[in-house]
């Protein structure tokens, strides 16, 4: 199955990081994905802190906030409108 991610850096709602899947388990899966591949780039772990689905501007986006492991949080925007509500 292939999982094509826009290249926004996703830090916000208008540069949100796209994510066209055909489920929602594995749009998902690809959001947890995606954040373990750019983490183990630069070396460190890293732990969720929050996930939460926000309705904005029509358009469903996941919204997950880490810590990584020398304390730095980050928060990284995905739009999820291309999988949200398709099991």
């Amino acid at each position: 199955m292939i999982i094509k991610y826009s290249d926004g850096p996703g830090n916000n709602f208008k540069h949100a990081i796209r994510i066209s899947a055909k489920t929602e388990w594995v749009g998902i899966d690809s959001e947890y994905r995606l954040l373990a591949m750019l983490y183990a780039i630069i070396g460190l772990e890293w732990d969720l802190l929050l996930q939460e689905l926000i309705v904005n501007d029509n358009k469903a986006y996941d919204i997950l906030v880490v810590k990584d492991s020398k304390g730095r949080i980050a928060k990284f925007y995905f739009d999820i409108s291309s999988f949200f509500g398709r099991w």
